[in-house]
């Protein structure tokens, strides 16, 4: 069981964090490349500031033989979400998403796309112990395109770094892969319209850590609209060591 912590806050800036995702597979030969690509964000003095980086491990490569442990049929529901928003004709790895839209032209060479800084809201992220949350959000001076106040909601993911697999077969056998901000697992719930006239939103969750051992762990969250999983705003960061 993990221990009990001071509370810590995780505070966005007003104007638009990049939440940039990745969807990979330890059995995709093109993936990789992707892996440490994103992997070397980690030493950006924009990370968590400007953008925040997820990777998603899909399971469709999964039956062609190797199983990636860090998968899920989630993970996929997601890319699978988004190629039906964007009216695509499948997913495929690695590919890449910054701020819901798909990055098709990405590239090992490509820094991460400037912001627009849009003022979207502030966003707001307390752990009070270890797995519970408080969220809230705090839209900015660009109003939400949307007509109500009930369609909001957060979602949080624990992330991994520093992580290895040996991998024995498919199309990556004999290779040792690294993997950085691979999200380990997720949770998504709704927000809630917050008393007052600041015209807030806010959302108690309790969201235990994954069993899975990583060097380090992040926690990241953002806002969507209800069922659909592009971000309004982000905000994430490293979590303590016990």
């Amino acid at each position: 069981m993990e221990p009990a912590v001071r509370p810590i806050l995780f505070h966005s800036a007003e104007e638009r964090t990049a939440l940039i995702e990745l969807f990979t597979s330890e059995g995709c030969s093109s993936c990789p490349v992707a892996d440490r690509w994103l992997g070397g964000l980690s030493t950006s003095g924009r990370l968590w500031k400007d953008f925040v980086p997820v990777a998603w491990h899909v399971d469709y490569w999964d039956g062609l033989g190797w199983v990636d442990a860090l998968a899920s049929p989630g993970n996929t529901r997601r890319q699978e979400t988004y190629v039906k928003l964007w009216h695509a004709r499948s997913p495929y790895t690695p590919g890449l998403v910054v701020n819901g839209r798909e990055w098709r032209d990405w590239s090992p060479s490509e820094s991460v796309p400037a912001l627009d800084g849009t003022r979207v809201g502030v966003l707001d992220l307390k752990a009070t112990a270890a797995g519970e949350f408080e969220v809230s959000f705090r839209p900015g001076s660009k109003r939400l395109e949307t007509d109500s106040r009930e369609s909001l909601e957060v979602t949080i993911a624990w992330l991994g770094n520093g992580l290895e697999s040996a991998v024995r077969r498919g199309e990556n056998s004999g290779k040792t892969l690294r993997h950085s901000f691979v999200v380990l697992s997720s949770i998504t719930g709704p927000l809630a319209p917050s008393k007052g006239a600041d015209g807030g939103w806010s959302a108690r969750i309790n969201f235990p850590l994954p069993s899975v051992k990583a060097k380090q762990r992040a926690v990241a969250a953002w806002v969507s609209k209800a069922g659909n999983p592009s971000p309004v705003q982000v905000v994430g960061g490293v979590w303590p060591n016990p």
